[in-house]
């Protein structure tokens, strides 16, 4: 029977549960909202389906194709381009597969602005995967559906985090006519403390972007949630915990996909450090795709793709990031901010834990105190 006593071993993708027949395993999401299996034994026969199924931990199969493919890519339709957060190669890719009649998986907000996997079958489905989630998805029945799709002899892209793409890969008998692309992952945060900060306000949302582009360029990370009333507030206090490695789910630290050998077909990331490849290619700061083609298949599906899409080929040297070489470090205080937002609330963690906003506080109290001054000074 699967047992999970130690949470940075569980990625929860969810297959365990997808794989037993007998139901006897359900996600049940703890206090941070990550999402753990949990055993009926009542239901349970201990017939060791799910720990056999189980991938995160074991030593990842890299494919078996010959060598990989660096390169730059930039969606050349500028709408296109404006709505992804990096180069919209996945839009690209997708559209590659689309035009087959196939399926594509991602992952999209849902109606509470949780994040979740999903089914696509045309373009505005699939336009909802579109832009960073810093959140873990829930995969739901994806892992069926898939291999409903595949029975059905229907070409099937899934995108979605290493983990994810690898837990795929054990759960079908055959991965034929399937094609992974993987989203370089630099850990999954804290669904519940998304959900507390997105309705801190108490106002109803109507759009949310974490990187947005339009406003801000693709370099500067910030994120904007749009109101129904018309409004919106943009900031970096989210993002800015995300980047600490504070609310990140345990098993990010012993994250096994962390290489160069990546177990999909196609690795999407950003492209940072083009500067170093040609320091005029993003003069205009709208984006730039990393695309690492791991397999044939992932070559085919890209020279289907390419002639909506600029690109060259790169160094990889030129564009290394971290996730490509090493794991994440959680951050040592990760406890001690657990705590404190399960005890105090998203308003206290934010202030004491998010440099962002502890300078936004700081530049305020700065003009209050200059304002306060100068009307000292003039009524003297």
């Amino acid at each position: 029977m699967l047992k999970i006593s130690d949470k940075s071993k569980c990625c929860g993708c969810g297959a365990c549960g997808q794989i037993c027949a007998r139901g006897a395993i359900s996600m049940r999401k703890d206090e941070l909202g990550f999402a753990y299996p949990e055993i009926n034994s009542e239901k349970c026969n201990d017939c060791g389906l799910c720990e056999k199924i189980c991938s995160f931990g074991k030593a990842p199969e890299a494919l078996p194709e010959g060598g990989q493919q660096y390169l730059a890519a930039r969606h050349k339709d500028n709408d296109t381009l404006m709505e992804s957060r990096s180069g919209g190669a996945f839009t690209a890719l997708s559209d590659a597969v689309l035009k087959e009649g196939g399926v594509v998986y991602g992952a999209e907000f849902a109606e509470d602005f949780s994040v979740r996997h999903s089914r696509a079958t045309g373009a505005d489905q699939r336009n909802r995967f579109r832009g960073s989630k810093y959140i873990q998805s829930d995969m739901g029945a994806c892992l069926r559906e898939v291999k409903q799709d595949l029975k059905q002899g229907k070409k099937v892209l899934f995108s979605g985090t290493s983990c994810q793409c690898d837990a795929l890969k054990h759960f079908l008998p055959s991965t034929d006519n399937l094609i992974l692309a993987d989203v370089l992952c630099h850990g999954v945060a804290s669904p519940a403390v998304w959900q507390a900060y997105i309705k801190k306000d108490k106002r109803e949302i109507k759009a949310v972007d974490f990187r947005d582009k339009k406003h801000f360029g693709w370099k500067e990370h910030k994120e904007t949630i749009y109101y129904k009333d018309g409004s919106s507030k943009s900031s970096k206090s989210f993002t800015d915990l995300y980047y600490k490695h504070i609310m990140h789910r345990p098993c990010c630290a012993e994250c096994p996909y962390n290489s160069l050998d990546r177990v999909t077909d196609i690795t999407m990331a950003d492209f940072w450090g083009w500067e170093k490849t040609d320091r005029e290619m993003n003069a205009d700061d709208k984006g730039y795709s990393l695309l690492i083609i791991n397999s044939d298949k992932g070559r085919e599906l890209f020279n289907a793709a390419s002639s909506d899409m600029e690109w060259r080929n790169v160094d990889i040297a030129s564009c290394m990031q971290r996730p490509l070489k090493s794991r994440i470090e959680i951050n040592p205080r990760c406890t001690e901010f657990e705590n404190a937002f399960l005890e105090k609330g998203i308003n206290y963690v934010l202030r004491k834990y998010s440099d962002r906003n502890i300078r936004s506080q700081m530049r305020y109290l700065y003009k209050k105190t200059r304002k306060l001054a100068r009307k000292i000074l003039l009524n003297k």
